[in-house]
């Protein structure tokens, strides 16, 4: 027998799909999509039908990985429910993301060998 989540199924992620637990995907697109009257930025994912739409706080989490929407393509993604989220400055509880771990995975810059090393010039003195 059908319950409501199954009823009020959405293309769109709500609470709702994360009350039981974080889902973790893989970000497959950030488009343009419209919803309602508006259109707004949504990411896709390889392993769900439904879209996330996009708010200026998740926008920001993103960027940890890079400025380019396409630094974000294939990376995994933790989608939870917080219930902190305010609507209207009404608590509502709503959808939040993070990167796993609480990690970004922006690229780690290692530190590349000196070009040209200084000259070890030892005990001798340095010639002015």
């Amino acid at each position: 027998m059908p319950n409501i989540k199954d009823m009020l199924n959405s293309r769109l992620f709500s609470q709702a799909d994360v009350a039981d637990g974080d889902l973790q995907l893989s970000i497959a697109a950030c488009m343009r999509e419209r919803i309602g009257d508006d259109e707004r930025w949504c990411l896709s994912f390889r392993d769900s039908k439904k879209l996330l739409p996009l708010n200026a706080t998740m926008m920001r989490v993103l960027a940890q990985a890079g400025q380019d929407s396409e630094q974000w393509i294939g990376r995994r993604l933790v989608i939870f429910h917080d219930p902190a989220v305010t609507f209207r400055g009404v608590r509502t509880g709503g959808v939040r993301i993070r990167w796993p771990d609480r990690e970004p995975p922006a690229a780690r810059k290692s530190a590349a060998p000196a070009e040209n090393p200084p000259a070890d010039f030892g005990d001798e003195e340095i010639p002015f």
